[in-house]
Parts: C-alpha cells; sequence; structure tokens
C-alpha cells in the first residue's frame, strides 16, 4: 500500500506562512498503532487521514466527495482540527477531486467543507464559551503572564476544553505578538489535562480597520507547544467576539510567528471558518509498517 500525502500551509495568505498540516490519503483502515507512527513522523502539529466512504476509492473517475476524517497530533488524537480539515480540502482539489463541497465523517460528526470564491470554507460547529472568575485556574494565567492586571476576562468552553484569555483592548497588537509563553510551564501549572486541554490568548483590534480580533493558541497537553494557526479554537472565538462586538461577519489573524488569516461567519449553531491556503509538497510514503 503506497500512501499519497500533501502538505498544505492552512490560512496561509502567502508561501510559509500559516500552519502546515500533512494529509495522508487512504484506501483502507490502518491499524490504530499506524496512525501515531506516521503522524510522529510527519512531525507537524496535525495530520489528517482520509478515507473515502460509500464504496469508493481515490479515483479520479469515482470523484469521491464524502470521506472519514481522523486528526492526529505526534502524540494523540484529536476530536477537531480546523487547519488540518482546510488542509484536506485543498489537498483533495489539489489531486484533481471536482467539488463544490466535501463532507467528512469524524469525532466531532459531520463536518462540511465549502468552496468560497477561491478559498474553501469550513462548516464547524459553533461552542460559545462560558465566563468565568478572572481567578479561575489561575495557576494557568500565573504561568504566562507576569501581572495579571493585562487580563480583562476569562471564559471557557466545556465542550472543547479550551480556556479563552482576552486580554486589555488598550494593549498594541504587538503585546500579544511579541508575548513569550513558557509552554512546559503551562502545562506543568495544569497537568492532568482533564479541565484545560488549549489556552487561547485574544484581544480585540481598534488600530486596524480590516482585522476584528487577533489570537494565539497553545496546547502543550496534546504535545503543541504553540499551534501557528488554529482552526478549532475558533469555534469558541469566533461566538465570542461576535458577541462582545455584536456582529457577525469576522476577520480575525493569529499573531504566532508565522501568522494566519481567517474570515468568520457565526449563525446560530455553526461557525463558518474560511481562508487561503498553499500546497507544499506532495509524494508517496515509502515505507509500511
Amino acid at each position: 500500500m503506497s500512501l499519497k500525502f500533501f502538505i498544505v500551509d492552512a490560512f496561509a495568505g502567502e508561501p510559509f506562512s500559516g500552519n502546515p498540516a500533512a494529509v495522508v490519503f487512504l484506501e483502507k483502515k490502518l491499524e490504530e498503532e499506524e496512525y501515531l507512527k506516521y503522524s510522529a513522523e510527519f512531525n507537524l502539529s496535525e495530520t489528517a487521514f482520509l478515507l473515502p466512504l460509500e464504496g469508493k476509492s481515490l479515483n479520479l473517475n469515482e470523484n469521491p466527495t464524502r470521506f472519514s476524517l481522523r486528526w492526529f497530533t505526534p502524540t494523540v488524537e484529536v476530536n477537531l482540527c480546523g487547519h488540518a480539515t482546510l488542509a484536506a480540502c485543498a489537498a483533495l482539489e489539489a489531486f484533481g477531486i471536482v467539488a463544490n463541497e466535501f463532507e467528512f465523517e469524524t469525532l466531532s460528526g459531520l463536518l462540511k467543507g465549502v468552496k468560497d470564491e477561491e478559498n474553501w470554507c469550513l462548516q464547524f460547529p459553533s461552542n460559545p464559551p462560558a465566563e468565568m472568575e478572572k481567578t479561575w485556574h489561575s495557576e494557568v494565567t500565573n504561568s504566562i503572564f507576569d501581572d495579571n492586571d493585562v487580563v480583562s476576562k476569562i471564559f471557557y468552553s466545556s465542550a472543547t476544553k479550551k480556556m479563552i484569555i482576552v486580554l486589555d483592548e488598550e494593549l498594541p497588537i504587538d503585546f500579544l505578538r511579541n508575548l513569550q509563553v513558557d509552554s512546559t510551564r503551562m502545562f506543568e501549572s495544569c497537568p492532568s489535562g482533564e479541565v484545560v486541554r488549549g489556552v487561547s490568548i485574544t484581544k480585540a483590534v481598534k488600530e486596524d480597520e480590516n482585522l476584528d480580533f487577533v489570537s494565539r493558541y497553545f496546547s502543550p497537553w496534546n504535545g503543541i507547544p504553540e499551534d501557528p494557526v488554529n482552526g478549532s479554537s475558533h469555534t469558541n472565538l469566533a461566538p465570542l467576539w461576535a458577541k462582545l462586538l455584536g456582529k457577525v461577519q469576522l476577520r480575525a489573524k493569529m499573531v504566532s510567528k508565522r501568522g494566519g488569516d481567517l474570515s468568520l461567519q457565526v449563525k446560530e449553531k455553526e461557525v463558518m471558518i474560511g481562508g487561503p491556503s498553499n500546497l507544499f509538497a506532495s509524494g508517496h510514503v515509502c515505507v509500511e509498517i
């Protein structure tokens, strides 16, 4: 079995930006340990595995549009990943599958990728977070900030186990962009990972009329010190900022070193997450397990 793969920079407005993900095309299910071995070998924040459904194969004559989709970090399987799903849509298009919509059966239910002009857009569940006391899990915020006065509010999503730290809106974007975060210290502050498995740090944007908010995302509990551009965190961030800003069409940017751009539309139970992507590499896995 020779496995075709693509590496795609998702949410990347230009090459060498955004978040790289590997997308592996399968003809049959792998053994469970094989998924992690391949993911560890790619050693990217996420590797997506696609398997055609409804008895179809990855044959251009059959043009499959419905797939099983699983996501793995180098250490664990995750329930939801945005950038690797966007990468999967771009990889299928690069492979030659002709469609304006793909459907994916996942651990988070049925998800869709929809072509919106030049870019793909993901139809993901909306997971509005709840506001918590500023002292909630203060050991996490204390592991990040020397001065917690920069923190405006704390939110938490039990659905995604993500903590959202909202910064004082008067802070410049560069405060977040240049913030030095020790992910090892963050992990040690809450090592069980039973409640918190990811942390978004975010703030509204006043100085750029083309942006509504910026963020960075950290998930050492999933083996990801910092995710350059994270789509699934926006299932929390989009409904949160929609409520705080009073608008349902949002423009967001993740201000990690690589950076990435997202367009968001908040619906009653869904968030549409779109953005550009760039194909970086393609090939075949040469080693069979």
